[in-house]
């Protein structure tokens, strides 16, 4: 492209730490799924039994889930860690979770898409498997996951989310454009994109107030678990 270097490009689906080089006139807007797992660490208990697929998101995952719980800043635990892979066919954990000792009272990490997510935690009940809670980051925070799970199976899951938005107008009037901001991240990082830039352009005032600190946008997170129809924040302190 010509006069690439003058063009302001912002990713809203990339996070800066993913470019091993990245020029001044380029933006990221990913929300940072490492800084997810870290949030959630400090309450896993060991076993940790990480659920993850075989698909580029998922052994990504899979990776810095296992680096942040064998990090040594974290408090000393015993840090076993248990990983099993869910085939994008399969549809029976029997083999996994029936009689499997090694599971009790273990902390399990969700590293699967919404559907594989929601059959782990209905089988973990099928087959009496008693965990001290479910994780996960960002990628099971989802309105379905009320329709697809037993309010029973999803009592002990807490997930990461780093979508803060409150201004009911803006949600409105992004839903009138079919565009989620909710529940939706990619959505979210988008508008967050398009305020930015409006404010560069323009002088107007921000509408979101997440800071941009070395062309990335920075999201607060915050713990949240499903209860019968909705997820409530939690102190994170009483996980």
């Amino acid at each position: 492209v010509e006069n690439e270097e003058e063009l302001t490009i912002f990713f809203p689906t990339i996070h800066k730490n993913e470019l091993s080089n990245m020029s001044r006139n380029i933006y990221c807007g990913a929300i940072d799924y490492k800084a997810q797992i870290d949030k959630l660490m400090p309450f896993a208990k060991s076993p940790l039994v990480v659920m993850y697929d075989k698909s580029l998101k998922g052994m990504h995952l899979l990776k810095m889930t296992k680096s942040s719980y064998l990090d040594e800043s974290v408090p000393p635990k015993s840090r076993e860690v248990l990983t099993y892979a869910v085939a994008k066919k399969r549809s029976n954990l029997k083999g996994y979770f029936n009689k499997n000792k090694k599971l009790q009272n273990s902390t399990f990490f969700l590293n699967t898409p919404l559907v594989k997510s929601a059959m782990i935690l209905s089988q973990l009940s099928v087959y009496d498997v008693e965990v001290t809670n479910v994780l996960s980051t960002q990628i099971n925070y989802d309105p379905m996951l009320f329709s697809m799970t037993q309010n029973k199976d999803r009592k002990k899951l807490y997930i990461a989310n780093s979508i803060s938005v409150q201004d009911d107008n803006i949600v409105q009037t992004n839903a009138l454009l079919n565009n989620d901001i909710v529940y939706d991240w990619i959505n979210y990082s988008s508008s967050i994109g398009v305020d930015y830039f409006y404010h560069k352009i323009t002088g107007e005032e921000r509408v979101y107030d997440l800071p941009v600190i070395n062309n990335q946008v920075i999201y607060p997170i915050a713990i949240v678990q499903p209860t019968k129809a909705r997820f409530r924040i939690i102190n994170d302190k009483k996980l």
